[in-house]
């Protein structure tokens, strides 16, 4: 579960009974943590990343000082890192 205003209330009754999903909570404070870790598999990024370059475009960058690619390249890792943490996470 998404915890944003939305998603702290969300019906863990509903999700079981009609859904038939259990949820899961997880705080970012955990994502961070595997992060900074480094708690995700290393070669499978690099498959994503890959996958990531070649299928992922980007659209025009309408920020006011547009970001340096350097920096478009980081949030893209932590993009595909912050993914497979949160898939890993799920049961």
């Amino acid at each position: 579960v998404s915890m944003g205003i939305a998603g702290s209330v969300v019906n863990p009754e509903f999700f079981q009974k009609y859904l038939g999903m259990r949820n899961e909570y997880v705080d970012m404070t955990e994502i961070k943590r595997r992060l900074d870790r480094e708690v995700y598999d290393k070669k499978e990024f690099e498959l994503a990343r890959a996958w990531v370059r070649d299928w992922c475009k980007e659209g025009k960058d309408y920020n006011g000082t547009p970001f340096t690619e350097e920096r478009k390249a980081e949030d893209w890792d932590t993009v595909i890192k912050m993914t497979m943490i949160m898939r890993d996470l799920m049961p």
